[in-house]
């Protein structure tokens, strides 16, 4: 479970970090109609990837008892 949580980390962060980084000249200068949509575009997947990346393994490990290895 860790080695595929420390392959999974970096691709992850990458394609959050670069769609959130394209969405924010949307978000600045997007118009009446793209503004609201690119906000919820950046904030929606900066919500997601927390939960993925650090609510899901916590719950995961507490529910099920699983040790993490040091």
């Amino acid at each position: 479970m860790c080695t595929a949580a420390q392959r999974r980390l970096r691709p992850i962060l990458l394609t959050t970090t670069t769609t959130v980084a394209g969405m924010i000249p949307l978000w600045i200068g997007g118009g009446v109609m793209w503004e609201p949509m690119a906000i919820a575009i950046i904030f929606g997947l900066l919500g997601a990837t927390v939960l993925t990346l650090g609510v899901v393994p916590m719950l995961y490990s507490i529910l099920f008892r699983v040790a993490i290895p040091k």
